[in-house]
C-alpha cells in the first residue's frame, strides 16, 4: 500500500489529524494518543482520538492491534518511497 496524495491531503486538513499523526509512531492506547496529541491540538479530546483512529484504519494509514475493542493503534507499514514525505509533514 502507498499513500498518495489524497492521503497527505487528509491529514494535513485537520488539526486533530495532524496532530494524531504526528503522534502515532509506535504501538499506543486511544489516551496515550490524546495526551501526547493534546501539545499539537489543546482541544482533542478521545472521542476525537477514537474517531480518528476509524478513519485512519479505513484508509489503511494506521491498524488496531487487538481485533475486539480495536483500543491499541500502531501506524500502518510505509512504503520507502513515502517516508521521507512523511518526515518533512511531521518537522519536529
Amino acid at each position: 500500500m502507498s499513500l498518495s496524495n489524497e492521503h497527505s491531503d487528509w491529514l494535513k486538513r485537520g488539526t486533530q489529524r495532524t496532530a494524531v499523526a504526528r503522534v502515532l509512531r509506535k504501538p499506543m492506547t486511544a489516551s496515550e494518543i490524546c495526551a501526547a496529541a493534546r501539545e499539537f491540538a489543546p482541544r482533542l479530546q478521545l472521542r476525537d482520538v477514537w474517531f480518528l483512529m476509524r478513519q485512519m484504519a479505513e484508509r489503511g494509514l494506521a491498524r488496531p492491534l487487538n481485533r475486539v475493542a480495536g483500543r491499541i493503534a500502531l501506524p500502518a507499514p510505509t512504503p520507502p518511497d513515502m517516508r521521507v514525505r512523511i518526515r518533512r509533514f511531521r518537522s519536529d
